[in-house]
């Protein structure tokens, strides 16, 4: 396991990983949270935001910031890995039949969703996860001189 609670306390990881699953379930993203990649992704967005605040451990009002960008790092990972379905994977998921011809056999489909619009839109939802609490971070930023 990750060196997590070099980081933050084991409460603090549990309420992290809670929060991640919540977000996990509303979007229907499967999550397995003992795996080492998600631990890593924890461990990592962890790191990234003590070192931008110049902290050693992260302060309970940042756990929501953690949790919101680790579920977006995850997003991204299953984008990235096409584990997204597209409206026009399936021949069922194309629509209803628009048109039939019968000379050369012609099928058109009515389409029931743009993937297009679905795509940016996930990739909208990924953005905002992994810039999210950039105004939080600011407050706890500690200034090195």
């Amino acid at each position: 396991m990750f060196p997590l609670s070099d980081l933050m306390e084991n409460t603090q990881i549990d309420r992290i990983i809670k929060s991640v699953m919540g977000y996990s379930t509303h979007y229907k993203l499967v999550v397995d949270t003992s795996d080492y990649f998600f631990l890593g992704k924890v461990e990592s967005v962890t790191r990234d935001i003590l070192n931008y605040c110049n902290l050693t451990k992260i302060p309970n009002e940042l756990e929501h910031v953690v949790a919101r960008r680790v579920f977006g790092e995850m997003l991204r990972a299953k984008l990235e890995t096409g584990g997204f379905k597209k409206a026009d994977d399936n021949i069922e998921d194309a629509g209803e039949i628009k048109s039939i011809s019968e000379g050369d056999t012609r099928i058109e489909y009515a389409q029931k969703s743009n993937a297009l619009d679905e795509e940016v839109a996930i990739r909208a939802l990924i953005d905002e996860s992994c810039k999210f609490g950039k105004d939080y971070l600011n407050e706890f930023r500690k200034i090195r001189w």
